[in-house]
């Protein structure tokens, strides 16, 4: 899933996403499309920690960050 940009003070920017990452995993579950990105985000609530694996350039990186 692509990301096409980051909103200030939103969970993306602790994370560390920019724009052109590309996000494969949340909190384990492959995320390769919108309907999936909407299904690992919506069982999560304040206050829960997400770990996102993205994709940048040629590297594979994992960041946590709380909702």
């Amino acid at each position: 899933m692509l990301v096409g940009g980051v909103k200030p003070g939103s969970v993306g920017e602790r994370l560390g996403l920019r724009r052109g990452d590309i996000i494969i995993e949340i909190n384990l579950r492959p995320v390769r499309n919108v309907a999936e990105l909407g299904q690992a985000l919506s069982g999560l609530l304040l206050g829960d920690r997400v770990v996102v694996a993205f994709q940048r350039g040629q590297g594979e990186f994992k960041a946590e960050a709380v909702r």
